[in-house]
């Protein structure tokens, strides 16, 4: 029997946008622009003592240029129909896909177009031309996941074990190509945190998700203990406070995060005046930019920009709070979950709260593909939050499943005059008695 889904609520009409989110992304993007005019030059002149021939604000201008990218990006998917997104979900997870099966393949026979960048092959070049596949994979998942659970929910199936398993096996595949081919852990983790905040909202049984965390969970501690290397990164997590006082090859990078967090103090050492950019803390500009940031503006100045991401994370989650349809939800509660763990994983692998992970900071850290990935989902949630309706949507009242047979039209009645109202039976007054003295 064919079922039918009657919406019980009415349709939203296309409004106003939230442009607190603009304002949120602005003074983000400024205070990264800002940051890298002051270290870039620190930067540019260790990597000249290096042999190399850089300019003076050579990443500043890069990173400028990136931005642009990024704005047009954003303002590209704010006008861009998201449902005509949905319709192209599948043909966009497949060649997401296939660029990092590219990857894999070029790593793996030596191709000059995926070369080896700290240990690691992540980039395909082309050219001037360079592209991280992975932030691929995170958009195309971010799509492709709720427009599958959306058709399965419409058909009655959303618990059932054949949806599940192609759900999990869209992460799997993700999670493999980020962890085993790109040896990338920190995005792998925010690939299945993806994965499994859509599968949360989308109305999947805890049961099921519990099941996964678990199963998660044994597979990712598995895989940190497989590598010499990442469990030379746990055993130095595990020394605590210890490493700022022996120094070794495995320890130096988390080191040097927290002594350049504590180098800024209450207020910091003030922008240009940065000493751990010069080549003291690696990777200054990118992953550990937020150990930057702290040098220079200290802990209020970190309290500042955590501020201005609690203000982008509360608009996104009241946009997902607030959406009617079932698939846009979906998608922005991937975005927002992305967006919020990539953020979470970064401060908390520069402040030793868990051990190093390479993976930049979004918004503030320096690199083209991240920036222009970020800002362009970030314009997709711009284009939902103009969808929102005025109250929270609980899940019960999202739709509702009508499994009977579909009732023929009612024929249209002709009207019929009004009945006359039968008379009111009349009472006999009795007779008036005289009074006798």
């Amino acid at each position: 029997m064919l079922m039918r889904i009657r919406s019980t609520q009415p349709d939203v009409r296309r409004h106003r946008p939230d442009y607190q989110l603009i304002a949120a992304i602005a003074a983000l993007l400024i205070v990264g622009l800002v940051t890298l005019f002051a270290i870039g030059p620190r930067q540019v002149q260790f990597m000249n003592g290096l042999g190399h021939d850089l300019a003076t604000q050579h990443f500043f201008w890069r990173q400028f240029r990136a931005v642009i990218l990024g704005v047009a990006a954003f303002l590209f998917m704010s006008k861009f129909p998201y449902k005509w997104l949905i319709r192209l979900a599948t043909a966009i997870f497949i060649g997401a896909i296939l660029a990092n099966l590219v990857l894999w393949v070029a790593s793996t026979q030596g191709w000059s177009i995926a070369p080896q960048i700290g240990g690691a092959y992540r980039w395909l070049r082309f050219g001037p031309l360079s592209i991280q596949p992975s932030e691929l994979l995170k958009v195309s998942l971010a799509i492709w996941l709720p427009t599958f659970l959306a058709r399965q929910r419409q058909l009655g199936h959303i618990n059932d074990w054949f949806t599940f398993g192609i759900a999990t096996a869209a992460v799997g595949v993700a999670a493999f190509f980020t962890a085993i081919t790109q040896s990338d852990l920190g995005t792998t983790i925010v690939v299945a945190a993806i994965g499994f905040a859509i599968m949360f909202f989308s109305g999947i049984s805890y049961k099921k998700l519990f099941g996964l965390i678990a199963v998660a969970l044994l597979a990712g501690g598995l895989f940190m203990i497989s590598s010499p290397f990442r469990r030379a990164r746990i055993e130095t997590f595990l020394q605590g406070e210890a490493i700022v006082y022996e120094v070794t090859a495995e320890n130096f990078h988390a080191r040097q995060a927290l002594l350049a967090v504590s180098q800024g103090g209450l207020t910091g050492v003030g922008i240009g005046d940065s000493v751990f950019a010069s080549g003291y803390l690696p990777e200054s500009l990118n992953d550990s930019i937020f150990a930057i940031l702290g040098e220079i503006f200290g802990f209020v100045g970190l309290m500042g920009i955590l501020g201005l991401y609690g203000w982008l994370f509360m608009r996104m989650l009241r946009t997902v709070a607030l959406l009617h349809d079932y698939t846009a939800r979906l998608i922005a509660a991937g975005i927002f979950a992305w967006i919020a763990v990539q953020v979470l994983i970064n401060i908390f692998a520069m402040t030793s709260l868990i051990p190093i992970t390479g993976i930049v900071l979004p918004l503030l850290s320096y690199g083209g593909t991240s920036m222009l990935i970020i800002l362009a989902v970030l314009g997709l949630i711009f284009q939902l939050s103009r969808y929102t309706g005025c109250e929270v949507i609980k899940p019960e009242q999202e739709e509702v499943t009508d499994t009977s047979p579909p009732r023929p039209p009612k024929s249209p009645r002709s009207p019929l005059p009004p009945k006359p109202k039968p008379p009111k039976p009349s009472t006999p007054t009795p007779p008036r008695r005289r009074r006798t003295f």
